[in-house]
């Protein structure tokens, strides 16, 4: 299945295309803030617009004085970064320019050009591309070479730098969402006083009407020796500093034609790879993608960069190349995926749909919700850009990967509590008030919430809630255990007659539903549609599939403008073509210097291998998912019934992890799936239960403190030599490309 259509914007983005990067930060040391302005300054550099369309902001509601004032510290130190690395590159390229070597301006200048900033101390040849859009553009406007051209580069030097931004929210009003969400106001109307979530609604979970929403005299605090008026003084001087990044992006948002069309948003360690957002912005901007609110990218971890990997990391990347893509096959049958936190915004429809004007307020999001992308994946019609792959950072082991999971899992039983007819509204909400009045003595106030049903389509529904239903897989398969190995063993009001033959069949045919047939898809993955697709309709048009290939002007004519129906079935221009080629031909250049590329039939070949040591690791380590979940899913609603969350931050864990890791260690932490196994052998024993399926779990039971033990490890450097390691690393890799 190709990707979808997308324009050619290589020699800059276009007016509508002005997009900002929100690197979303709530930070409590000066450490986490450096690593995240680290990777917003890499991601800048890494995709610096030549019409200066791309900005990056790092949005922060981080609150304690001294890390806001290392955070502002950071920026600067960003900017003068971006100076010093392109400033030398425009040296080079000048040189180049002396030395008559970009006299042509084709495409073997581009080459030329990636030589000569690879050369450079510490140099990369990310911004070829960049440089030589800027040349082209330069030749348009007449700026062929001499002092002028060196004031035109060294004016984008500047331009680039100043693109770099920090803003500092006043509030963490709507935590995460509430960030972006007053990036997109001022970087789409330039206003900057708040409108939404007010006191009036939401009484003291709300804030003043026109409060400022960037700036940092709402919630910065001493955390020092500074006194009152030493931190006068201190956020006095920061307002001095951050205020003319705020008139930036204000003035932009302020004209119709500068504004912000876009936002990126991301989480504080996402890793956007070399023109990764030109990418995104060009598939957006395509007449058939319009219908689409949000364009995701597909998420990645470059394991094998990771000089600290942990089996773990490893099994899930195991995982990942021996499984066909889902996100891809949702797309396919309903023309839009669920959203996962990180993508490319359309501002109007998201303002228009979940934010809303002054007068006309939407405020589709809960003030105290925390999976927001549940309900903007509803509104927004996410799709995917399968050519584009983010990075982020995973789990490192089953213990803190526990603490990830319970904190989305909380998410969403409150996203289920929202609903005024769920299941989950009246539990939760009878627990709530039982402890409110046993424990607190007092009625605990209810946030006041505008949307309880979001009204969607179907598929929608269904694809939001994905995450939710996987969290009850373990538990339903536990009761399932049970009923028949318990209730109806001991005929406590469950009969269950299962002949020996059926019980055989049973058996095979879950291991082949859980198992075998999901890797089996593997095969269909990697089959070409043959162009069958033009057969099976009965249209003359090409299949969605990618059969047929896209344009948007034959269709225009037909039917004066876009319709659902026809956005993946269009026809190419030739000129469009011959772009394609130019840009494979770009692509091939840079694949001469990496390692060799498997073809289709070594790829399937590697992944059925690896897919057969995936399963023989799921029958072990996925099983404890029964009990696991069990843990998560109550864990989650415990939390949201009493208002706190009792299970360790998973950053806390994976410190403690790597400082303390031993076998006693992991033991206490996962005792009880232990302890359940103990209990389960006990009770077959006694009562002469003798099933495949049975002993198998009771097997992961009994041995997952020592396998999560050995899932904690690092990979050691003479495994990384083994095809275990190489063979899912370089599919990996391919994947990714």
């Amino acid at each position: 299945m190709p990707g979808l259509p997308k324009q050619d914007f290589s020699h800059g983005l276009p007016r509508n295309g002005r997009t900002i990067l929100a690197y979303c930060l709530l930070s409590k040391s000066k450490d986490s803030s450096e690593e995240t302005f680290n990777t917003a300054l890499q991601a800048h550099l890494a995709n610096i617009d030549p019409n200066g369309r791309v900005t990056t902001s790092v949005v922060s509601v981080s609150s304690a004085l001294s890390v806001v004032q290392c955070e502002m510290d950071c920026r600067d130190k960003g900017r003068a970064e971006i100076k010093r690395i392109l400033g030398g590159e425009v040296v080079a390229i000048q040189r180049l320019f002396e030395a008559g070597d970009l006299a042509d301006g084709g495409h073997a200048a581009k080459s030329v050009i990636r030589d000569a900033l690879q050369a450079l101390p510490g140099g990369s040849g990310d911004r070829a591309n960049f440089w030589f859009a800027v040349l082209t553009n330069g030749r348009k406007q007449g700026t062929v070479g001499g002092p002028a051209l060196m004031q035109a580069l060294l004016a984008k030097v500047e331009e680039a730098a100043q693109h770099f931004f920090y803003l500092h929210r006043t509030t963490t009003i709507l935590k995460k969402p509430g960030q972006y969400q007053d990036l997109m106001v001022l970087g789409t109307t330039g206003n900057n006083r708040a409108y939404t979530y007010l006191k009036d609604d939401y009484g003291s979970f709300g804030r003043e009407m026109d409060s400022k929403c960037f700036g940092f005299g709402g919630n910065v605090s001493a955390d020092g020796l500074e006194g009152e008026v030493g931190l006068k003084e201190a956020v006095a001087k920061l307002e001095e500093r951050g205020e003319e990044d705020v008139l930036r992006v204000a003035a932009f948002g302020a004209d119709p034609k500068q504004r912000y069309f876009y936002t990126m948003v991301l989480d504080s360690d996402t890793i956007c790879p070399v023109n990764s957002i030109r990418t995104l912005v060009e598939t957006a901007e395509h007449p058939a993608n319009r219908s689409f609110g949000i364009i995701n990218a597909t998420l990645a971890n470059d394991y094998g960069a990771d000089d600290k990997c942990t089996w773990y990391m490893w099994r899930n990347a195991l995982m990942e190349v021996s499984t066909v893509n889902l996100q891809r096959g949702q797309f396919w049958i309903f023309n839009r995926v669920g959203f996962y936190g990180k993508g490319l915004i359309r501002n109007d429809m998201y303002i228009s749909r979940v934010i809303g004007m002054p007068g006309s307020l939407i405020e589709a999001l809960p003030i105290d919700i925390l999976s927001h992308d549940t309900v903007e994946a509803k509104l927004l019609q996410p799709a995917v850009a399968s050519d584009v792959c983010l990075y982020e950072e995973v789990a490192r082991n089953p213990i803190s990967a526990l603490s990830q999971s319970t904190r989305w899992c909380l998410g969403e039983v409150r996203n289920g509590c929202y609903h005024a007819d769920g299941a989950y509204t009246s539990l939760i909400g009878t627990m709530s008030f039982l402890y409110s009045m046993l424990v607190e003595c007092k009625k605990r106030p209810s946030n006041y919430v505008r949307w309880r049903d979001v009204p969607c389509a179907s598929s929608a529904e269904y694809l939001s809630h994905t995450g939710f239903r996987l969290f009850h897989a373990g538990p339903g398969i536990l009761l399932v255990t049970m009923s028949t190995s318990l209730l109806a063993e001991q005929k406590m009001g469950l009969q269950l007659v299962v002949l020996p033959v059926v019980g055989i069949y049973a058996f095979i045919f879950t291991v082949l539903a859980l198992f075998i047939v999901p890797k089996g898809f593997l095969i269909l993955d990697k089959l070409p549609s043959l162009g069958l697709g033009k057969y099976c309709l009965c249209t003359a048009m090409a299949s969605k599939i990618g059969d047929g290939s896209f344009s948007d002007q034959e269709n225009e004519k037909k039917r004066g403008g876009h319709s659902r129906r026809d956005a993946r079935t269009i026809q190419v221009p030739y000129e469009a073509l011959l772009h394609e080629d130019s840009a494979s031909e770009e692509s091939s250049e840079d694949e001469d210097d990496s390692p060799h590329h498997l073809g289709r039939c070594s790829v399937l070949y590697r992944q059925l291998v690896l897919a057969l040591v995936e399963i023989l690791l799921s029958l072990l380590l996925f099983s404890p998912e029964l009990i696991v979940g069990v843990i998560r899913l109550v864990r989650g609603a415990w939390a949201q019934v009493t208002g706190s969350a009792s299970w360790q931050p998973q950053d806390s864990v994976e410190k403690e992890i790597e400082q303390s890791l031993s076998v006693w260690y992991v033991f206490k932490k996962t005792y009880i799936v232990f302890a359940c196994g103990v209990f389960y052998l006990t009770y077959s024993l006694v009562f002469g239960i003798y099933d495949v399926l049975v002993y198998l779990l009771i097997v992961s039971w009994v041995l997952y403190p020592l396998t999560t033990y050995v899932m904690c490890l690092p990979v050691q450097e003479s495994c990384k030599k083994s095809w275990l390691w190489t063979w899912v690393m370089d599919i990996k890799r391919g994947m990714s490309d």
